[in-house]
């Protein structure tokens, strides 16, 4: 008996030590997985923090292009075919700014951050300018394009209208990318089912393009899944601008299906929520054009135009003048303090603010102006003009106290129109 209960012991001791080795190593293992999360999300934030200055680089060159092309365009007014080329330059400019939006969008995606925006805007208005433009890119590739927007959806709604704007330029983008010479593409929009106050909108691409294999449709939405061939399509992409998409859907909370037949075209169906405004208004700029150098005068006013790269301060400021507007530079963030703190009360009617430059970047110099006791501190309009253009930029703008942010590159239009309102606002 006595040896039976030496031998259990012996047997319970080793049991215990196996166990006790079994704790040690699901603990070690622990810890080994609590690394390698932490080392994931260093290596997520030094990849965004890369694309987000590889973009900032990329935007702040074609911004300079943009201006280039505008000024020029102005200049070559009686001179069509220059005209023709600075728009075809200002077309490749835009395709060049969609892949790369595609890129930093597929980044943002992977690691959860892509935010949705709420505000109102008009509907009808944004895809009716997608209309337009898709007019002329088809009409430079000779294919017939045909716009059918519904007028009951002529009315305000709350939602995303940059992210709209996205999923709709993705997909007839791509449409016509694959649609030959004689081809047809078609873009219509109508209202679809009122559920309390949200209205769901309907978006039909179409297209007699190349179509899709039956076993290609399910793997569409993967990214970097792309047809083989070449393509003349002014605005080619990347091979994910349609895993962008239905992300960007699913994040709205709709829908995206599609259907086609190999050889005969596409079409890519889009349900979206949107809230209805209750209380309908007309805005001020409800019909207008768009703004222009032509169609503002900014005589009269003065503004600070603040930026570090002396090409694209050049253009700025050129596209700003046009309009009448005095202009005054800072090279940097300290010297923009330097002027306002130093200047006269109601000397500058509004601030335009890079972010990223040396000495003082845009951030610290409107806290800088916001503290100082220059009468118009807590007032003037800061306006950061920025190639920073992720979601979290934007934020980080209006947190710190900028009043608006342009994203470069900056569109005259643009400009001139959030100009216009500030101006009024005087």
């Amino acid at each position: 008996m006595r040896g039976m209960s030496l031998f259990q012991r012996r047997y319970r001791s080793g049991e215990r030590q196996e166990l006790e080795n079994r704790i040690c190593q699901l603990e070690l293992e622990k810890q080994e997985a609590q690394e390698a999360v932490t080392e994931l999300k260093r290596q997520c934030e030094l990849k965004s923090a890369y694309l987000s200055q590889i973009s900032h680089e990329i935007r702040t060159q074609i911004d300079a292009i943009n201006g280039l092309t505008k000024i020029m365009a102005e200049a070559a007014i009686d001179h069509p075919v220059v005209a023709d080329n600075m728009q075809k330059i200002s077309y490749a400019c835009q395709a060049v700014q969609n892949v790369i939006r595609d890129v930093l969008d597929m980044t943002t995606v992977e690691v959860n951050q892509i935010k949705i925006r709420t505000e109102e805007f008009d509907l009808y208005e944004l895809v009716v300018s997608i209309g337009e433009m898709y007019t002329q890119l088809c009409a430079q590739k000779q294919i017939r394009f045909v716009l059918s927007v519904d007028e009951r959806i002529k009315k305000p709604v709350i939602g995303d209208p940059l992210r709209v704007s996205q999923i709709l330029n993705n997909l007839l983008s791509n449409a016509l990318k694959y649609t030959s010479e004689n081809g047809t593409i078609e873009l219509s929009a109508m209202p679809g089912k009122i559920k309390e106050r949200n209205i769901y909108v309907r978006f039909f691409i179409r297209d007699t393009g190349c179509g899709i294999k039956k076993e290609q449709l399910e793997q569409i939405f993967t990214p970097h899944i792309q047809r083989s061939g070449k393509s003349e399509s002014p605005m080619p992409g990347a091979g994910i601008g349609l895993p962008v998409t239905s992300r960007l859907v699913h994040l709205m909370k709709g829908a995206v299906e599609v259907e086609s037949v190999y050889g005969e075209g596409s079409t890519f169906t889009v349900s979206l929520p949107f809230q209805r405004v209750e209380t309908l208004h007309e805005t001020e700029s409800s019909g207008e054009e768009k703004e222009t150098a032509q169609t503002v005068d900014f005589h009269g006013h003065r503004i600070m135009l603040v930026d570090d790269t002396v090409f694209n301060r050049d253009i700025v400021e050129e596209l700003l003048r046009q309009t009448g507007l005095a202009v005054v530079c800072a090279r940097d963030g300290r010297q923009a303090v330097e002027l306002f703190t130093e200047s006269e009360p109601d000397t500058y009617d509004l601030i335009l603010m890079d972010i990223q430059m040396p000495v003082m970047n845009g951030y610290d110099a409107l806290r800088a102006i916001r503290r100082s006791d220059h009468p118009q501190a807590k007032q003037i309009p800061v306006l950061a003009m920025t190639a920073n253009a992720f979601a979290e930029d934007i934020s980080e703008s209006f947190a710190v106290g900028m009043t608006d942010h342009l994203t470069k590159p900056i569109h005259a239009e643009e400009l001139y129109q959030i100009l216009a309102k500030y101006m009024n606002e005087k």
